[in-house]
């Protein structure tokens, strides 16, 4: 089973995400359950091998692809450290909705955000955290 838990330890590895692709085809008007396109997050893995000189290599390892479906957005997730792979049992689990969710519409911010000033970058100032 490969570990999906930071190391830093001679000789072990660690498989990664190295890209995320996230698929959300438009559905067009009339189009049914058997007709949709369906929502995705492929996950583009690579494993993290830390060799005998400290130096690290990486080694493609696949994708997975997991479908936003309503099996994935009923079901709960644990919240993992991935330092430890422990699920931190104080955050508790939560749904594939709720990830979904608040993923995308983040991205939905920094999507409308960035395009407005890449088109038009006197409309929109760029705001900053100065704290």
């Amino acid at each position: 089973m490969s570990n999906y838990t930071y190391t830093d330890a001679v000789g072990t590895s660690r498989r990664r995400a190295k890209q995320i692709l996230i698929n959300n085809p438009a559905q067009p008007l009339g189009a049914t359950a058997d007709t949709a396109m369906q929502a995705s997050v492929t996950f583009v893995m690579e494993d993290r091998v830390v060799l005998a000189d400290g130096k690290e290599m990486f080694v493609d390892a696949g994708n997975m692809i997991v479908p936003i479906n309503e099996e994935t957005l009923a079901k709960l997730y644990p919240n993992y450290d991935v330092q430890t792979g422990v699920v931190n049992e104080d955050k508790g689990n939560r749904h594939g909705a709720t990830i979904v969710n608040m993923i995308m519409d983040g991205l939905e911010d920094v999507f409308i955000t960035e395009g407005m000033a890449r088109d038009n970058p006197s409309v929109m100032p760029t705001q900053t955290d100065n704290t």
